[in-house]
């Protein structure tokens, strides 16, 4: 302990033990490190019995009112938190009502501080004295540490013996010197991965030496002599004969040669040449006319030929060009067979270089050169054959080195480069606001309305474009990690070598690594889900929040439960970024905002296909570039809607889950040879199994609620705790056997296709398919190369996709979560049906979608249906303030959970009390509850909730203290969990 001196310093410190955030701590600086530390760092801290990594977060000369522990050292001086991350964890804690070590801990990558671990040693003692008088608790501990050993971790130990709770019998062995607990701290999981390396170690005269002598080769075959003699001749011609003999070479090489296309055979000629002057041939002619009258003839061909026939074309009698030679007149002449050069000389001098070089030269030789071309003249031993490594080692001019290699998500895509395209007069209006924004500076909120396929990202591109020129970076955030491939390739085409993504399906390595290369500055773009906004860019401009309407973006559970959209604004008010909120259907809250003025809404009204490649981009005079071009893309259509009662198909004997007008449309849609996406928010083959005699319904027994039949498991689902349980053949409860599954889920809605269209190619998409590492994209990808006609999916198909191939799109049942008690289940209704409809919208030929529901003129199937956000925000803000829901108030959820019912029911009306005293106190405020959650038991505890609003709850909050087994969630997305 250290008493409080002049001159001394304090830093608080977050702490976390294991997956347990413990909270933040106050500790004294010792002398040694004072100068050193940093908000910020890493440091080694003594807590109870052990020693702990701490990140420090404030430092202060004002001593706390109690005595401190020093420090101990600093783990990692490179700060890990920046004092920005630390003033968004400020803001998350007031504002979320969470603790700022639980902020702060939830913008670090896993596995970045090692988790404490307990090692249960056993005595002397305990290893041999009698085990008399021991509890059977501790009898059972110490017979399983003396089976192993007589030391064991403890969660090992737990795990043996099938106990949780061990601390109180662990203490007292301990205090009776049965055994000792040691503490201690695991390496990292996060740490720099390190491997052997091939380092090029020769100057650039001595691997230039040795290339030069690979390039020779080391081979002398027979076709390399004969084409480097041929590109040493004159005209690249030598004789057949001649060659071969000089060279040695069969004539077979010269075949293989000619069938390579670099030599021509030429065969051996006979030509006949006149050989006496032109008098002495008119005076033959005439003297000799009728005593030789074919030699005559031939002769005044030969003249006609300009002096020279062919022997093999021209058939002269041997006899008559004889008879000729002798007078003199003529004479004969002889080529030998040739061989001639198709290439030129240095193209064959290249290929017989070849020749004579091995297979392992030319190994070599490439290896040679991405050593040169790779960072640090290095490459990873594991990418490279073995041979040629050893022989490059043991020409001295590499050597092998241990050095750290990083782990690239992105690594081995091929990303193609892409110019922008010219905007639409649409888009150009929109751009010239934000492009005009980021002039003025300072920080500027835009909500960035358009449908589906009007060309939102290319705005998103030209702000990023605009962003990295002023030197500053950027974070995009989509609301899955299904839509960051999509996302990234577009967006790494664009600015090639400046992104990368952060999101959980990454390797705890990966996600280490490239937190590093952001926290360094080495990448400018940074995509991702919600997570991905606590990257620490050291000079961040621009937020970008797509879809950002999106339930995703919002935190459930662990704390902190907080919303992505609103901590971006707070990150953009502490960085001075401009923010971009785009949705085909912004979220209530935001469009009531923007009408508010708080944002700047901006509407793009069309959609776009690339124009035509004769369609001229033009740029106006005085314009900034990209801004006001004539619009060089053609509009889409939006697609055709039609809403189907399904209370008729029922009344015309239609019990199929598919309309008739949808079964038509999907035979049409594959005779056409198109694509179309079933939509239905709800996984499983069905949506509960209940028996028709007594109406019992299977249900989990930790959770009460109904069970989900999964056809592809063969069992029954909890979605809320994952428990699995095999489905009854008979009724639990009466025993009949007229249990039956009823509704539907994606994998019925699969079926259902298969039995329509037996020869369709069906692709099924929601959570139970997803949870596979890399599923998604290869899901997305066999559907974009047309390696499927109809993709079932849940509201994963709703988010963003862009597949131009789908001209139908079927919402098999708008009514899922309509009538739930949510008071944004409307709108959640709404912006599923708009965003999935929209899909068919993507294309120059008008698509199709249609809608089946049992409540056809409900507000939010209309609206959806005529893509009309305006009559539905009028609409759903007239209920939203009757009951003075969000926007109108802020909404605050307290949750309490406990084993006994009776207790959490107690618990819970204790709270609505105490705050009943505090909310009176504000006219506008009021509560609902308590009441049972609409998951009444989850995982074995029942649940009770009561609802605050308030036009700020957080003061009727904070400070407020609540024991434990209560959760507060600040702006619920959701009362159905």
């Amino acid at each position: 302990m250290r008493l409080h001196t002049a001159g001394a310093l304090y830093a608080d410190v977050i702490v976390r033990q294991g997956a347990r955030v413990v909270g933040t701590f106050s500790y004294a600086v010792p002398p040694a490190l004072q100068g050193a530390i940093a908000p910020g760092q890493v440091v080694w801290v003594p807590f109870r019995r052990t020693r702990l990594p701490a990140i420090v977060v404030a430092l202060s000369d004002q001593p706390p009112d109690f005595e401190t522990r020093d420090i101990l050292e600093i783990a990692e001086p490179t700060p890990v938190l920046t004092p920005t991350q630390i003033a968004l964890g400020r803001w998350m804690a007031d504002h979320y009502l969470c603790s700022l070590a639980e902020a702060l801990f939830a913008m670090l990558p896993p596995g970045l501080l090692g988790r404490p671990r307990t090692r249960v040693v056993l005595s002397e003692a305990g290893r041999s004295r009698p085990l008399d008088g021991l509890f059977p608790l501790s009898r059972q501990v110490v017979e399983e540490l003396r089976r192993a050993g007589g030391e064991m971790d403890l969660p090992a130990l737990a795990r043996a013996l099938r106990k949780k709770g061990l601390s109180g019998t662990l203490s007292r062995l301990e205090r009776e010197g049965w055994l000792k607990l040691a503490t201690f701290v695991e390496e990292p999981a996060a740490r720099p991965h390190r491997e052997p390396f091939l380092v090029l170690s020769a100057s650039p005269e001595e691997v230039a030496a040795l290339r030069e002598r690979l390039l020779a080769g080391r081979r002398n075959p027979p076709a390399a002599r004969v084409l480097e003699a041929l590109a040493r001749s004159t005209g690249g011609v030598r004789e057949k004969k001649a060659l071969c003999r000089e060279v040695q070479a069969d004539p077979e090489v010269l075949e293989t040669l000619e069938a390579e296309g670099l030599v021509r055979s030429l065969e051996e000629e006979n030509f006949l040449r006149l050989a006496a002057p032109e008098k002495e041939m008119a005076a033959f002619l005439e003297r000799e006319a009728r005593r030789f009258p074919r030699g005559c003839a031939w002769l005044r061909r030969l003249q006609e030929a300009g002096g020279v026939l062919d022997l093999g074309a021209e058939p002269v009698p041997a006899e008559v060009w004889r008879a000729l030679e002798r007078r003199g007149l003529v004479r004969r002449e002889r080529r030998p067979a040739q061989v001639r050069l198709s290439v030129l000389p240095e193209v064959a001098l290249a290929r017989a270089a070849a020749l004579r070089r091995t297979r392992a030269d030319e190994r070599l030789l490439a290896l040679l050169e991405r050593l040169e071309g790779a960072e640090g003249r290095a490459l990873p031993l594991s990418a490279l054959g073995r041979e040629e490594a050893a022989a490059l080692l043991e020409a001295g001019v590499a050597r092998t080195e241990e050095r750290e290699r990083l782990r690239d998500p992105l690594a081995g895509r091929e990303i193609v480069p892409q110019p922008p395209p010219p905007l639409t007069e649409s888009q150009g209006r929109v751009w010239r606001e934000i492009y005009e924004a980021f002039g003025r500076g300072g920080t500027r909120t835009f909500l960035l309305h358009g449908v589906t396929g009007s060309g939102k990202t290319e705005i998103y591109l030209r702000a990023l474009g605009r962003a990295l020129r002023e030197g500053r970076q950027a974070i995009v955030l989509v609301p899955e990690i299904s839509l960051t491939p999509q996302t990234v390739e577009r967006f790494a085409a664009r600015f090639p070598g400046r992104v990368t993504v952060l999101h959980s399906g990454l390797s705890v390595g990966e996600r280490y690594d490239q937190w590093r290369r952001i926290r360094d500055g080495k990448v400018d773009v940074v995509i991702g889900p919600r997570s991905a906004l606590f990257a620490p860019l050291p000079r961040l401009g621009l937020i970008v929040v797509d879809e950002e309407h999106d339930d995703s973006y919002k935190q459930d559970d662990p704390p902190p439960r907080y919303h992505a959209r609103e901590a971006a604004l707070a990150l953009a008010r502490l960085t001075g970024s401009l923010v971009i909120l785009g949705s085909a259907t912004p979220s209530i809250e935001s469009y009531h905002r923007a009408r508010q003025g708080h944002y700047r809404l901006l509407e793009v009204r069309a959609g776009i296909l690339p124009a035509p490649t004769d369609r001229v981009r033009v740029r106006e005079a005085g314009r900034p570039a990209g801004v006001g071009f004539i619009p060089p893309l053609i509009q889409t259509a939006l697609p055709r809607v039609e809403v189907v009662d399904m209370r008729q198909e029922l009344q015309a004997g239609n019990t199929s889950i598919f309309s008739r007008s949808l079964q038509r449309a999907l035979q049409e849609t594959l005779e056409a040879g198109e694509q179309a996406i079933l939509f239905l928010n709800r996984r499983g083959a069905a949506t509960f199994v209940m028996c028709r005699d007594c109406g019992y319904v299977v249900r989990c027994p930790h959770c009460e609620v109904p069970y989900v039949y999964h056809a592809d498991l063969g069992r029954l689902l909890c979605h809320r705790c994952g428990r699995r349980s095999p489905s009854p053949t008979s009724c639990p409860a009466c025993r009949s056997l007229r249990i039956r599954h009823f509704g539907a889920g994606t994998e019925r809605v699969e079926a259902e296709v298969l039995r329509l269209l037996p020869s369709a190619r069906v692709l099924r998409w929601d959570r139970d398919v997803a949870e596979v590492r890399g599923s998604y994209e290869d899901i997305l990808g066999a559907f974009a190369r047309r390696k499927a006609d109809v993709l079932v999916g849940t509201q994963m198909v709703a988010k963003g996709l862009d597949l131009p191939g789908v001209s139908l799109v079927g919402v098999v049942s708008a009514d899922t979560v309509l009538h739930l008690p949510d008071f944004r289940s409307a709108e959640r209704t709404f912006q599923l049906v708009t965003q999935v409809i929209g899909r068919a919208g993507r294309r120059e030929e008008r698509g199709r979608a249609i809608i089946q529901t049992y409540h056809p003129d409900h507000y939010a199937i209309q609206s959806a249906a005529r893509q009309d956000y305006a009559a539905f925000f009028r609409q759903e803000m007239a209920f939203r303030a009757r009951y003075d829901y969000p926007p109108l108030r802020e909404l605050a959820r307290l949750v309490y959970s406990h084993s006994q019912e009776g207790r959490a029911r107690e618990e819970a009306g204790r709270v609505a009390r105490l705050l009943a005293g505090r909310v009176s106190a504000v006219p506008e405020a009021r509560l609902v509850g308590p009441a049972p959650a609409f998951v009444r038991r989850k995982q074995g505890r029942y649940r009770w909730q009561i609802l605050l609003l308030a036009p700020e709850v957080q003061p009727l909050l904070r400070g407020f203290v609540l024991p434990e087994g209560w959760s507060v969630d600040v702006d619920p997305v959701s009362l159905l969990s």
